[in-house]
């Protein structure tokens, strides 16, 4: 995995490498060692999460306020908010953050994404352009149509909105909030490239600006389907994001118990 740089230094390479008693997709019981090696200089960087239990009291967290609130589902914000309680009565400092540049998410990132799948894609899509689904078909079309200037100027907005965002997280030790802006919708029905944007809306700002961030259940909608807490934080801070994780998995309600909006 590539890392965009640190200002005034060159990008780096990660592996990843789980250690845990068990993986079940649980990130409260996931320790990572992350072994960094930045290009060039071999200097290795070892990082581990020892402090994984020790919860959240102390700790200052930022709610958004722009971006991840907006057009959201009203029981997806109800339990999220709820989940943000709870952090806050295990000790945690909650102030809302107006996070900068958020306007400019989805076009950044949608001109990059689009022009490097077209670009991947060309031979598939000159010589069987009917292989594709309608929806992905669509999305390759728009990507083929930016130009070398957009994608460049895209680059360039990716770097500035990643400087804004760890400005910006600096204070904090954490961010929390939506993971998606609506539970999982039925197959069926509304446009896929409209859902498909719905459902990342909330979780390509840390793709575009490389920031750790983890995703964990947090209650069900009255139909029954799943809502998530997000967690991001600034760069190799994954430590502290598996942190607030684990400490909201503690407190929220055990196995064999109901998650908030489930039916009694």
């Amino acid at each position: 995995m590539f890392l965009p740089p640190a200002e005034g230094g060159d990008g780096h390479v990660l592996r990843m490498t789980p250690l845990a008693d068990q993986i079940l997709g649980r990130a409260g019981r996931a320790i990572w060692v992350l072994q960094a090696t930045q290009l060039g200089t071999g200097h290795a960087v070892t990082q581990a999460a020892p402090h994984l239990e020790d919860g959240v009291r102390g700790m200052r967290l930022a709610l958004p306020t722009t971006h991840f609130f907006e057009g959201i589902d009203a029981d997806v914000a109800r339990l999220v908010r709820d989940a943000v309680s709870v952090l806050e009565r295990e000790g945690a400092v909650v102030e809302e953050l107006a996070l900068p540049r958020t306007s400019e998410l989805l076009g950044t990132q949608s001109t990059i994404i689009g022009s490097e799948a077209a670009a991947f894609h060309r031979d598939r899509l000159l010589e069987r352009p009917g292989d594709f689904g309608s929806d992905v078909l669509a999305r390759l079309r728009l990507g083929e149509r930016a130009t070398g200037g957009d994608y460049a100027l895209a680059r360039q907005r990716q770097r500035e909105i990643r400087r804004a965002f760890v400005s910006a997280l600096s204070p904090y030790d954490a961010l929390v909030a939506p993971t998606t802006a609506i539970a999982a919708p039925l197959a069926e029905g509304e446009d896929a490239l409209a859902q498909a944007a719905r459902l990342t809306a909330l979780t390509s700002p840390f793709n575009l600006t490389g920031l750790p961030a983890i995703s964990v259940p947090c209650g069900m909608t009255p139909e029954g389907l799943p809502v998530g807490l997000q967690i991001a934080a600034s760069p190799w801070r994954e430590a502290t994001v598996l942190r607030v994780a684990r400490a909201y998995e503690r407190a929220r309600p055990r196995p064999g118990t109901k998650f908030p909006g489930e039916d009694e």
